[in-house]
């Protein structure tokens, strides 16, 4: 990933630069808005940029996967406590 434009307390927004089959040029955006509930953050993300080509049965464990990472996040900001998505199958192959 490539850090494409960064406005603290506003926006990320990264560039695949590849890797992952089918994700380069793909970019995910962070954007961090005001919540209507005061005291609370709205987190935007989005994946976009896919080519034609990308297989579409594979946009449900892409979604999958996000929705994995984006609720660990969630749970450290809201409790300083670390629940590292991808610590179990690193351990696995030691």
């Amino acid at each position: 990933m490539h850090v494409e434009q960064l406005e603290p307390g506003r926006l990320v927004s990264w560039v695949c630069q590849g890797d992952f089959p089918y994700w380069k040029g793909t970019r995910i955006t962070w954007e961090i808005r005001p919540s209507p509930n005061p005291g609370e953050t709205t987190l935007l993300f989005a994946h976009v940029g896919w080519a034609e080509d990308y297989p579409r049965d594979e946009f449900a464990h892409v979604n999958f996967v996000w929705g994995q990472v984006v609720g660990r996040l969630k749970a450290y900001a809201e409790t300083g406590q670390p629940q590292p998505f991808f610590a179990p199958a690193a351990a696995s192959h030691r």
